[in-house]
Order: structure tokens, then sequence, then C-alpha cells
């Protein structure tokens, strides 16, 4: 854990950053699973699919980052955000 207990400018941008990448990846979740058949490879090769593993995977990334710089008291607030923001 990481000895800072402070929350700096760029570490609460760098949260923001992930709050929207974590929503983008659900939008995206969303959009791939209209029209989804779980047993067509085609579902699966599905560009938006792709994207939004991608998506998911640099938030997932990205929050680790920060989870290493600040306590999780400070950062999960921020998260948080991600139900206000998905259904915008």
């Amino acid at each position: 854990m990481s000895t800072n207990t402070g929350m700096t400018w760029p570490i609460a941008a760098l949260c923001m950053a992930t709050v929207l990448l974590l929503s983008v990846g659900q939008v995206l979740f969303k959009a791939a699973s209209t029209g989804w058949v779980p047993h067509d490879w085609r579902t699966w090769c599905s560009p938006v699919l792709a994207c939004a593993l991608l998506t998911y995977g640099a938030a997932t990334l990205a929050w680790l980052f920060v989870l290493s710089r600040v306590p999780l008291t400070l950062a999960f607030p921020f998260y948080g955000l991600s139900f206000v923001f998905v259904p915008l």
C-alpha cells in the first residue's frame, strides 16, 4: 500500500478518466449485446465487443495504478460516478 494518503490533482484526473472509460465500456458492452447469439462465432468477433473489452482492460489497468497511489477510501467514491455517467 502506498504511504501517500493524499489525492493529488493528477491522480484525481486519472480517477475521472478511469470512471469515464468504465462508463464507455459499459455502453459498448450494451451495444455488443444487441443481437447477441452466444453459440455464433461471429458474435464473439464483433468489433464493438473487441472495443468494449479493450476499453475495460485499459480502465482496469488505470484503476490498479490509482489504487497503488491512494487508499481505496479516497479512490472508491469516484467509482460511484460511473452509476451517474452510464445512464447519460
